[in-house]
C-alpha cells in the first residue's frame, strides 16, 4: 500500500507498508519544545497531509497534549494531560487527510498549535488538540487562535482533547488544569467541564486565561477548554478541551470502531505498544514516579502524539463498541 505525506514544512516523501500492523504514521511526544523541527525519534508536535494512493484500513491512536506547567515537585501539582482516542478507521484513494499532532502547553502567553488558549503571567497555556480530519489539506506547526483555525471542524473523525494550563500557584485546588477529553474534558477551579454541546461559541480553541493573575488557558478539542471568569479568583488552571469520535452526518461510515477516553495519570495504551517506548517521554507510565520508570521530564508538559498502523477491517469487540455513539447525559467533573 503506498501513500504520499507532507510534513509540516511542506516537504513531500512517498511511503510504503505490505503488511498488517506495520506503521503507516507515527509523529508527536517529547517535551513541550518549540524547538523541535525533525529528528530521528519523530518527536514535536505539527500537522501533515496523508494521501493514500490506494483503500486502506487502519488504527488511529491520538493522544492530546499536555496542558503548560509552571515549576513544580509535585505531581499531583501539574497542567491537565491530554486525552486518549483510538479508533479503526477507512482510508480511501485520493483523499486528503490532515493529520494534528497538539503542541504542549508553555508559559510564554501564546496559543498552542492544535488550539491551547493563551494563559497569563505564570498560568501556562493550554495543550492542542490531537486530531485527524477529512478531505482537508493543512501543513505546518503556526499557533492557532479564532482567528486562525485552519481545519474544519465538520471535517473531524477523531479528536482528543489538550489539557488545560495550570495556574501559577502551589495552591493544588486552584492551580490544577483540567485534564482533556474524552466525550468530555475535565473542569478546573471555577471553570466547568467541557461537555460535547454547549449554548456558547462552538470552537476548536480553548478559551484565554482572565488577565487577572497568573491563569492557565483552556486545552484545545471538539470543544476547547473553558477559563475562570470571576475576576475575584487568581492563579486558576484552565479546563481541558473535549474528544470526539465522529457518530453522524457524511463521514460517520469512515470510522468502524473506537473508543475516547479522558486524560489520567497513568497514560497507557489499552491494547497494546506498537513502537519503541523509548522513543517518546511519555506513552505509558506513571507521572511522578521515577523508579522504574523510564519516561524522562517527567513534570514538563509533553506534545500529543499520533499513531497510525495498517490493519484489518476485523476487531476484537471485547475491546471495542460495536456502535459509536456520544454519551447522552453527562455529570459535570470539577476539580
Amino acid at each position: 500500500m503506498q501513500y504520499k505525506i507532507t510534513d509540516f514544512n511542506g516537504n513531500e516523501k512517498v511511503d510504503t507498508v505490505e503488511n498488517i500492523e506495520d506503521c503507516v504514521f507515527f509523529y508527536g511526544g517529547g517535551n513541550a519544545d518549540t524547538s523541535f523541527t525533525t529528528n530521528e525519534q519523530n518527536l514535536g508536535y505539527g500537522s501533515f497531509v496523508i494521501i493514500p494512493e490506494e483503500d486502506f484500513v487502519a488504527w488511529v491512536e491520538l493522544y492530546g497534549s499536555d496542558g503548560g506547567t509552571y515549576g513544580t515537585d509535585d505531581n499531583e501539582n501539574i497542567g491537565g494531560i491530554g486525552g486518549y482516542t483510538k479508533a479503526l478507521v477507512k482510508f480511501k484513494k485520493d483523499i486528503n487527510y490532515t493529520v494534528v499532532i497538539g503542541q504542549g502547553g508553555g508559559l510564554n502567553n501564546i496559543n498552542t498549535h492544535g488550539g491551547g488558549g493563551k494563559g497569563h503571567l505564570l498560568g501556562g497555556s493550554g495543550g492542542g488538540l490531537s486530531g485527524l480530519f477529512i478531505d482537508t489539506n493543512y501543513y505546518g506547526k503556526e499557533m492557532w487562535d479564532d482567528d486562525n483555525i485552519p481545519v474544519l471542524k465538520e471535517k473531524a473523525l477523531l479528536i482528543a482533547g489538550g489539557g488545560g494550563g495550570k495556574g501559577g500557584t502551589d495552591n493544588k485546588t486552584q492551580s490544577m488544569g483540567g485534564n482533556g477529553g474524552g466525550w468530555m474534558g475535565t473542569g478546573a477551579h471555577n471553570s466547568e467541564s467541557t461537555l460535547q454541546q454547549r449554548d456558547e461559541e462552538d470552537t476548536v480553541i480553548g478559551r484565554n486565561a482572565s488577565r487577572n493573575g497568573n491563569n492557565g488557558g483552556g486545552g484545545g478539542g471538539w470543544l476547547g477548554g473553558l477559563v475562570n471568569l470571576n475576576l475575584s479568583v487568581k492563579n486558576t488552571g484552565g479546563s481541558g478541551g473535549s474528544g470526539y469520535i465522529v457518530s453522524s452526518g457524511d463521514y460517520k461510515s469512515e470510522v468502524i470502531t473506537g473508543i475516547t477516553k479522558p486524560g489520567i495519570s497513568v497514560r497507557k495504551d489499552i491494547n497494546r505498544n506498537i513502537l519503541d517506548p523509548n522513543k517518546f517521554t511519555i506513552v505509558s507510565g506513571i507521572r511522578g514516579r521515577l523508579d522504574n520508570n523510564i519516561y524522562k521530564n517527567i513534570y514538563s508538559p509533553q506534545n500529543g502524539k499520533v499513531i497510525i498502523t495498517l490493519a484489518e477491517e476485523a476487531f476484537d469487540p471485547k475491546y471495542y463498541p460495536l456502535e459509536i455513539k456520544p454519551l447522552d447525559t453527562y455529570d459535570t467533573i470539577n476539580l
